[in-house]
């Protein structure tokens, strides 16, 4: 008798363990799914910033344009704390019905050393302003 007892609580024990397995498979293949639509969801979003941010840098660009009408006034958008030299040089043509100016201008922290990257990025929407304000 202790025998028959002893197979059926091994059977019982080996149904429990395989079901056991199972959910544990089960789960696991869930937290797989929601890792990967995660990591998805996580990429699409980085994209999303990406874009909005070069939509809100075309907007600073098309913003200062319009509200700049002075050097003064695009001078703003440079870093706080310097001093630049502004050097401007151009021909105004009036011989024609529409008159035109060509030119370059550059632009100096008082320093020989070259610019670099994230330097370029803070002077940028002043260079841009004048840009437009030059055309």
């Amino acid at each position: 008798i202790m025998n028959n007892w002893q197979k059926i609580i091994n059977g019982c024990l080996a149904v429990i363990v395989t079901l056991l397995i199972y959910q544990n498979q089960q789960e696991i293949d869930q937290m797989d799914t929601t890792i990967f639509y995660g990591q998805n969801l996580k990429i699409e979003t980085m994209d999303r910033l990406d874009e909005l941010n070069a939509e809100i840098d075309a907007l600073k660009t098309q913003t200062a344009a319009q509200t700049n009408t002075t050097i003064e006034s695009c001078a703003q958008s440079l870093p706080s704390g310097q001093t630049f030299e502004l050097e401007l040089k151009g021909k105004i043509d009036t011989n024609s019905l529409k008159h035109s100016f060509s030119g370059n201008f550059g632009l100096s922290d008082g320093t020989e050393i070259e610019y670099t990257d994230s330097q370029r990025e803070k002077i940028t929407p002043f260079v841009n302003c004048l840009k437009s304000l030059l055309k």
